[in-house]
């Protein structure tokens, strides 16, 4: 098996046990109910600044599961909403992982 398709494996497992029902709503076009790792308490640390971190929520999706393209959105992400938990936010930062994942810094609104 290729690593391409382990990965692919290893994330469909991470969100079956970690993931949760998260509504996307894209700037345009219907919302649209994905799987998501929700974390309301994501920890960002920056290497290289010793005692810099940040923490905020996030959520990481499969790029494959959401109705959009985000990083073609990136430009336009005041238009994206995410709800999770019964709190509704807009994404505030684009992070792909390279692999077909992609997370997203959250703020509520």
């Amino acid at each position: 098996m290729s690593f391409a398709a382990r990965l692919q494996e290893t994330d469909a497992r991470v969100q079956m046990h970690l993931g949760g029902p998260v509504t996307y709503q894209p700037a345009a076009g219907p919302a649209a109910e994905v799987r998501g790792v929700f974390d309301a308490l994501y920890q960002r640390v920056t290497l290289g600044e010793p005692g810099v971190s940040s923490s905020g929520p996030a959520v990481w999706f499969v790029l494959a599961d959401l109705p959009d393209d985000v990083l073609e959105m990136e430009s336009t992400l005041d238009g994206i909403r995410v709800t999770a938990d019964g709190k509704t936010y807009r994404p505030v930062e684009v992070e792909p992982d390279g692999k077909g994942g992609v997370l997203l810094r959250l703020h509520e609104v």
